[in-house]
């Protein structure tokens, strides 16, 4: 009976062993599972996160794809608006050289009528000049037939008081008389020219007048128009200019989202790396 009980007390320290070893290997069993599980739970966080991080990245990467295409619709607007700036400008100096050419040429031609006024002037004094003098002459002429008229007047009248006295001179009278006779039409003819000398050097002098004031309009109408014109320069320049900066600052814009574009890229393929891992742990 004593060898029994041994026995029995061997087997039952056997089995004991054996279910502290089996409760034991479940033990560990079990913290195997709990750290697997663990760090399942922290690959699926983490892999959870590399998805959402990838989705926002992928978001983001499409909205700027988008804000691209209108950065791109926006620059070539702008440089077709900078290209019409600068057609503008060029036309704008083009118009202001002509203008300064026209303005040039009107002041040409006012120097011209304001020489032309002063000889015409010149001419109307001189014409006014022959006239007096032509018609002291007339006078003269005027006097001297009178005179000589008025001498003959007194032979006649001698002649005819006195029929039978001897007469000299008679023929030198009458003589005088006729010279005096043509030069008084010389001189009436002469003055007679000279009259319609006097009016169309009147004529001449009050047409450069007019001449004159016309050019001065015209000379202040084209200085009011090369204003115009090199204010429309000026605004033409500072239409280039607006536009030449917006077509940069756009062209820089443009660059950043390419640039936003690659690094959302590059992000992209880190997170498909990770996750690509991730999954295969």
């Amino acid at each position: 009976k004593q060898q029994e009980s041994v026995q029995v007390k061997q087997k039952e320290q056997q089995i004991s062993l054996q279910v502290n070893t089996k409760e034991q290997e479940h033990a560990e069993l079990e913290r195997i599972k709990s750290s697997l599980e663990q760090q399942n739970q922290k690959l699926n966080g983490e892999l959870e996160i590399i998805q959402n991080n990838l989705v926002t990245t992928e978001t983001n990467r499409n909205n700027c794809a988008e804000q691209l295409k209108q950065h791109q619709q926006t620059l070539k607007q702008y440089e077709s608006e900078l290209k019409t700036a600068k057609q503008n400008h060029q036309n704008a100096e083009e118009q202001l050289r002509e203008q300064q050419n026209t303005v040039t040429t009107a002041q040409q031609k006012l120097q011209k009528c304001q020489h032309k006024e002063q000889q015409c002037n010149q001419a109307r004094q001189q014409a006014e000049n022959d006239v007096r003098i032509t018609q002291q002459n007339l006078e003269m002429a005027e006097n001297a037939l009178k005179v000589a008229e008025f001498a003959l007047d007194a032979i006649l009248a001698f002649m005819n008081a006195n029929p039978l006295a001897k007469v000299v001179g008679l023929g030198v009278k009458e003589a005088a008389v006729h010279a005096c006779k043509q030069k008084l039409e010389g001189a009436k003819r002469n003055l007679q020219d000279r009259e319609k000398a006097l009016e169309k050097r009147t004529r001449d002098h009050e047409q450069a007048i007019v001449d004159t004031k016309n050019a001065e309009d015209t000379l202040k109408t084209e200085q009011k128009n090369l204003e115009t014109k090199q204010n429309d320069l000026t605004a033409r320049k500072r239409e280039l200019d607006i536009a030449k900066k917006k077509s940069l600052i756009k062209k820089k814009s443009l660059r950043l989202q390419m640039n936003s574009i690659e690094i959302y890229d590059d992000n992209m393929n880190k997170f498909n790396n990770k996750n690509e891992i991730k999954a295969k742990k």
